[in-house]
């Protein structure tokens, strides 16, 4: 939220203008042309700084930052949950477009009990790799129910994490400040195994919405069914600031344009 027009035009906003990016209901109009979507339909996505209101107009073919998009919402997975999706889920496909972890590998996550953090641990997990969570003491029950291994911030985190993994990790995602990209290095990981969402650091390739594989929006919400060797079904956080659960958003695409199913997510939050 601002009111200072500067900040604003960085991201691609004019003022006066919404808020709110995530939305998730069910699309009660379709514009001309539009093959891929029906009435009644349940979807979720994003409209970059929009999405707080009773009705949100997307476009089939857009993106979070261009237009809105949308995406099929699975059964079992409900209007609060899927609200969630859009920013937190796309963030965390997109550091781990960047890294690639996989069997074999070692993640260190830091902010790992965050808005973004629950998603990367639990889909690195589903892609095989053991995972290091930081956070607050008062969070490690939750981050080793989500299958990381938790340790906690601060001072001496390369240590701490050196004593809890000998082997060493293999690659590490910072979704906040430079504390896991400075201990990560000293782990010995290769910058290209490293990506963060907060501070630039050089030498690092950020991670933003772009790096997204096509369709990550639509594997999320279908991993919820199903469990990852120790880990359990992915589930959002409560604690996402980017992403309010609404059940109530409902969205319709605009006209002349056809439906598409790729994900094109756009830049973390904004909103």
């Amino acid at each position: 939220m601002t009111a200072d027009a500067a900040t604003a035009a960085r991201f691609g906003l004019a003022l006066p203008c919404g808020f709110g990016t995530d939305y998730a209901g069910t699309v009660d109009q379709v514009g001309a042309g539009v093959t891929g979507f029906a009435v009644g339909d349940r979807v979720f996505g994003g409209a970059l700084s929009r999405a707080v209101a009773d009705h949100v107009v997307v476009e089939a073919e857009g993106s979070i930052a261009v237009g809105g998009d949308a995406h099929r919402t699975p059964d079992g997975v409900d209007d609060r949950t899927a609200a969630v999706l859009s920013i937190a889920g796309c963030t965390a496909a997109a550091a781990l477009a960047v890294v690639r972890p996989g069997a074999g590998d070692t993640l260190l996550v830091g902010g790992a009990g965050g808005g973004v953090g629950v998603f990367v641990v639990q889909l690195a997990r589903l892609a095989g790799a053991r995972v290091i969570g930081t956070g607050s003491a008062a969070s490690a029950d939750a981050l080793a129910e989500l299958g990381a291994e938790p340790v906690t911030y601060g001072e001496g985190l390369a240590e701490r994490v050196r004593a809890l993994v000998p082997d060493g990790v293999t690659a590490a995602v910072d979704l906040y400040g430079t504390e896991v990209v400075q201990a990560a290095r000293a782990l010995g990981v290769p910058d290209a195994r490293i990506t963060t969402i907060a501070a630039a650091v050089d030498g690092i390739t950020p991670a933003n919405g772009a790096n997204a594989a096509p369709g990550a929006l639509e594997e999320i919400p279908r991993t919820w069914p199903r469990d990852a060797s120790s880990s359990r079904s992915p589930r959002p956080s409560g604690s996402s600031t980017c992403a309010p659960p609404s059940s109530s958003r409902r969205a319709g695409t605009s006209a002349g344009r056809s439906s598409s199913t790729s994900s094109r997510c756009g830049p973390p939050c904004a909103s």
